[in-house]
């Protein structure tokens, strides 16, 4: 999955930006769902880091 460790402590918006691999400014919203992030930009883009997990080929 992913390098994130599993912590009690909330998410933040750059932390999510991490995950998905795109600048913390430009996260408008994120949603941490446990398995997966998903984060909507400014652009209207909608990311998840199971996405970037599956380019990084884990």
């Amino acid at each position: 999955m992913t390098d994130a460790k599993i912590t009690d402590e909330p998410l933040t918006a750059a932390d999510a930006a991490k995950r998905v691999k795109c600048p913390a400014r430009a996260v408008l919203d994120f949603k941490d769902y446990g398995t997966h992030v998903v984060v909507v930009t400014k652009a209207g883009q909608k990311l998840s880091s199971l996405d970037a997990a599956a380019d990084k080929g884990e």
